[in-house]
């Protein structure tokens, strides 16, 4: 069947249908004020992403033609100037360049001597590491850790004496193709400038200072410490828990015995620990290494270190004096009898 004959099978539309069958709606009629509106030409109504993004390349391309257009006439110029066209073109002599022969030759030189034999870490080096490992360390837990850690050792120790001897054997060109080699020559030592160890020196010179001015190191302060620690530390000058088993008692009577108590105890220290502090400083023999003009300041030390293991115990016995009111210390707490 032709195309004719189709056409002539299909029915006409009625006007003002479409396709579909459905009436079609009239066109918008125009306003006279749309048409003089003021912002129908406004740059930012009228203005489009994709034609800015096509102007932008637009420009790129030409700005990158005209740069290669001068590239090649300047190209061209330069050849035309040191070149004559009559002449053919020379060969070299040689099919490999001089940076490549001189790379290839220093890599072949690296190469011998990386398989250069390297004096292994010697066994009594690793004997004095083990000897600094604490024996607790040392197990059958431990030693295989202990063996990997040598072992590792041993590695790096012959991978550092393999590159300092191709930095003392070779040097590397400054050709094409070695810029990741990071096996150049150690640099050169900064000269001007004092390598002397002083320290040790200067160690004893601080050591002998300390000793010279620093009292508390002398063995009798030691001694004296030792012997204060040992005679105040355990005691109290007062013993407050002891008042509230007597049963009830009258203020003044508590203050009587604490008075004759405090009296024992000080008659008790001055018959024990104070003789012992003495006898410390009455031999002459241990103290001539002080000389005389630090004798003051050494007995002063001696004083002071004295002083404060006493108030230490004073200390101690007030807090335990104050702690006997505590409302809250019910077991020790003493009866009073109120007149």
């Amino acid at each position: 069947m032709s195309a004719k004959a189709k056409g002539k099978g299909k029915k006409a539309l009625p006007k003002g249908l479409g396709s579909d069958g459905m009436p079609r709606l009239p066109p918008i009629p125009t306003s006279a004020v749309r048409k003089d509106d003021p912002y129908a030409k406004s740059k930012l109504l009228t203005h489009r992403a994709a034609k800015e993004k096509q102007n932008l390349l637009t420009k790129i391309m030409l700005d990158n033609a005209v740069q290669a257009y001068e590239a090649t006439v300047d190209h061209n110029k330069h050849a035309e100037l040191t070149t004559d066209n009559n002449d053919e073109p020379a060969y070299p002599a040689q099919m490999m360049s001089k940076d490549r022969r001189v790379r290839l030759n220093y890599q072949f030189l690296r190469k011998c001597v990386e398989e250069a034999p390297v004096v292994p870490i010697q066994q009594q080096w690793f004997d004095n590491i083990l000897k600094l490992i604490p024996d607790e360390l040392k197990t059958s837990k431990n030693r295989e850790v202990i063996e990997e850690t040598l072992k590792e050792v041993g590695e790096n120790f012959s991978k550092s004496m393999q590159k300092s001897l191709i930095q003392l054997t070779l040097v590397k060109p400054a050709v094409k193709g070695l810029e990741s080699d990071d096996w150049s020559p150690p640099g050169e030592d900064a000269e001007g400038l004092d390598y002397s160890q002083p320290w040790h020196e200067d160690y004893v010179a601080s050591k002998e200072l300390i000793k010279y001015n620093l009292h508390i190191l002398h063995p009798a302060m030691q001694q004296s410490l030792a012997i204060c620690q040992e005679s105040l530390s355990s005691i109290l000058v007062v013993d407050c828990t002891q008042y509230r088993s007597e049963g009830p008692m009258e203020f003044s009577s508590l203050r009587n015995n604490i008075i004759l108590e405090c009296e024992k105890t000080e008659d008790k220290l001055m018959h024990t620990w104070y003789p012992s502090i003495i006898n410390l400083f009455t031999d002459k023999s241990a103290f001539t290494s002080i000389k005389p003009d630090k004798q003051e300041s050494f007995y002063n030390c001696v004083t002071t270190l004295i002083s404060n293991q006493i108030k230490d115990l004073l200390v101690r016995t007030i807090d335990s004096w104050v702690s006997l009111f505590d409302e809250n210390n019910k077991e020790n707490l003493p009866y009073f009898v109120w007149s």
